[in-house]
């Protein structure tokens, strides 16, 4: 009880903080709503089908588009405690809810860019309360209390441009076709809620004592290397190559070893750009390979409109190792 009411009390500081969200690698940081990955491109790449898949689990999206194409089991780590109580909720209202009923309680904005009065509504949410589990509820019932009375602050963004309803529905079969929710709701019904466990994407080998078909990283990389990169004041892309260097060598002596004999490692995603224009070591290294899949954002103002690809990068570790 004394963990779940830190992460309480960690929460409402995010939500009474001065407007400044932190999407960093942090214990207690801003979540997500939805993610920023086409999870049916990706499923193209790496084929969730009949696969144990370990992955982050950020805004739950990675884990419903693995669920949904097929995987048999998905485990799911994050460094952000909350991204926990995100993916639960997430997970309850599509077990719980009709796709109408999801879309008004879920979904935050309305066609003109306002908040719906029926997002994350406490009347919904007690509908929820009965098939979370309990350390779950109460984090939800005391933080939803706080948002009637202060607002989202810097816990999410719900007018972010990752929720509009275009963004979200892009390459996310289940929130665009009612026949594909009830597809997903039946699938979620069947499972329990997933393993999660609060680590270091370098720590998953201590936390997770089993192998797996794919292991996915999401774009935690990439986050990592424009942190560093924000360090050096003239960065270069030689400051850049020696810091992904340094990560792709901590993956080799870490993440590999979840890996099992077949296994695929998605290394990175890249948002709105293509291999042409991706000149550093992540996608000039033999090793590895770089598929461009349509871009999940194709409308957002601060990246370039004319790429319309994101790249996702793997590494199958059995072909190189013979």
């Amino acid at each position: 009880m004394q963990a779940i009411k830190k992460d309480v009390k960690e929460t409402i500081n995010l939500i009474n903080q001065p407007f400044r969200p932190t999407y960093n690698y942090s214990q207690y940081g801003t979540c997500f709503l939805y993610g920023t990955e086409n999870q049916q491109g990706v499923n193209d790449v790496i084929n969730y089908n009949n696969k144990d898949v370990i992955t982050v689990a950020s805004s739950g999206d990675q884990y419903l588009g693995a669920i949904y194409y097929g995987a048999k089991k998905v485990d799911l780590y994050d460094i952000n405690k909350l991204t926990r109580y995100i993916t639960f909720l997430k997970i309850a209202a599509i077990k719980t809810l009709s796709f109408k009923d999801f879309q008004s309680f879920y979904l935050p904005l309305t066609e003109k860019a306002k908040i719906q009065k029926s997002f994350w509504n406490l009347k919904t949410l007690r509908r929820l309360l009965p098939s979370l589990p309990s350390d779950v509820g109460y984090f939800w019932e005391n933080i939803m209390y706080e948002f009637n009375k202060k607002g989202y602050g810097n816990f999410i963004l719900p007018t972010s441009y990752t929720n509009k309803i275009e963004m979200i529905q892009n390459g996310m079969p289940f929130y665009s076709e009612e026949a594909e929710y009830y597809k997903l709701q039946s699938l979620l019904r069947k499972r329990k809620y997933p393993t999660f466990k609060n680590c270091d994407v370098f720590d998953l080998p201590k936390a997770f004592k089993t192998e797996y078909d794919i292991v996915y990283l999401s774009n935690i990389l990439e986050t990592i290397v424009v942190s560093e990169v924000q360090n050096y004041p003239f960065a270069s892309f030689s400051t850049e190559d020696r810091i992904e260097a340094e990560l792709l060598e901590k993956v080799e002596n870490n993440i590999y070893k979840l890996g099992r004999e077949n296994s695929t490692i998605m290394l990175n995603y890249r948002a709105n750009n293509n291999i042409a224009n991706s000149t550093d070591l992540f996608y000039n290294c033999l090793l590895f390979d770089a598929q461009e899949i349509p871009a999940k954002a194709k409308d957002n103002s601060s990246k370039d409109s004319s790429i319309q690809t994101d790249i996702v990068l793997t590494y199958k570790p059995k072909r190189y190792n013979r």
